[in-house]
């Protein structure tokens, strides 16, 4: 058998292609178990390290984002500077976790809006952020000095016990622009 998604289903114009999962939610369930059958989930879930965990454990979030790089920067073929998403819990305000993994080159590195998931512990749910945060990442040692303006959170949810999205979102809007001097911005704070 063969399912696909039906051809009514449609984004609006500049929303990230990742949204589509959101208005038929039973494909994060398909995906959910498509990496357990495929064996890609790491045998015991840590929020500390790269390896993929079960879908469940994923704060997924669309940002809206633009970057401003300087033309020195562009002429000298420096590199990208994106964004990461990071999220503080109740209880653990000391500890951040980021959606890059503090890894170069996992940040968010293209505009508009854009989809990006941040690993939690198993068993987080969305009432536990405290902070949803957004850092300034250059995707390599040297910072070329562009300018990120982060202009909405269009939503971060997580997924309930069944693999489906759970309810409630978390959403902002404002305008957060990150520099080299100022490389980080809280844009909800619980």
């Amino acid at each position: 058998m063969r399912f696909v998604l039906a051809v009514d289903h449609e984004l609006a114009a500049g929303e990230a292609r990742e949204q589509m999962m959101d208005t038929v939610g039973w494909t994060y369930q398909v995906s959910a178990a498509e990496v357990r059958r495929e064996e890609k989930i790491e045998p015991v879930a840590s929020a500390y390290t790269p390896a993929l965990s079960d879908p469940r454990n994923y704060l997924y979030v669309v940002i809206r984002k633009t970057t401003s790089v300087p033309v020195a920067s562009v002429d000298a073929g420096l590199a990208w500077v994106g964004a990461t998403v990071g999220v503080r819990l109740a209880g653990a305000p000391d500890v951040l976790y980021r959606s890059d993994h503090m890894i170069p080159g996992w940040s968010l590195q293209r505009d508009g809006s854009v989809a990006t998931a941040v690993e939690l512990p198993a068993g987080t749910r969305l009432d536990d952020i405290a902070t949803l945060e957004v850092l300034r990442a250059p995707a390599s040692v040297i910072d070329p000095g562009s300018t990120v303006t982060v202009t909405g959170v269009e939503r971060a949810i997580m997924l309930d016990a069944d693999a489906l999205p759970a309810s409630g979102s978390l959403t902002w809007s404002g305008t957060a622009t990150l520099t080299a001097s100022d490389p980080s911005a809280v844009l909800l704070s619980r």
